[in-house]
């Protein structure tokens, strides 16, 4: 009797956990099929004034940075800050309220016609999104210099992406 009573309990428990599973049909994880999937993205570096840049990543509204470390206003409440490490290298930093919300390395290819840009972004919880998206030049002159000619622009189309999924630090 006891035997038999477990074993219904158990045949319960499972049917139930299938019924549960079938409830939630969008509940498990999830992995990226790249050779199905597009993703666009276009980004604008322009040259202006000075040791300045515009930045457009892709809102229409665009940034207007010198490169040399420091923090500095940008869109929706948050501070840019652009770091040339060398004439190829790039660091980018974005934050809000003095938190860090995601750092870039861009490097430029020795031809000038492709970026590739390693993004992190910070959770507010701690957890981190890495996304390494490769950039060709679709406008201007190339140049194997980020910085190059001032009157330049990067005009640049996403054509590749990989991603890795968030991850709480402890």
């Amino acid at each position: 009797m006891f035997r038999h009573t477990i074993q219904l309990l158990l045949v319960t428990c499972l049917a139930s956990g299938t019924v549960s599973a079938a409830n939630e049909p969008f509940v498990g994880e999830w992995k990226l099929d790249p050779s199905k999937s597009k993703l666009t993205d276009q980004m604008k570096v322009e040259s202006v004034a000075g040791n300045k840049y515009a930045f457009d990543f892709g809102g229409g509204s665009a940034e207007t940075i010198a490169p040399d470390g420091t923090d500095q206003p940008g869109l929706a409440s948050t501070t840019l800050s652009i770091t040339i490490e060398a004439p190829d290298s790039w660091k980018v930093v974005r934050k809000h309220e003095g938190r860090i919300l995601l750092t870039a390395y861009w490097k430029l290819s020795k031809d000038g016609n492709t970026l590739t840009d390693d993004f992190t972004q910070f959770g507010p919880n701690g957890s981190t999104t890495n996304m390494k998206t490769v950039y060709n030049r679709v406008a201007s002159q190339a140049s194997s210099s980020l910085n190059g000619n001032r009157r330049a622009s990067l005009d640049l189309q996403q054509t590749d992406y990989s991603s890795t999924p968030a991850r709480r630090n402890p």
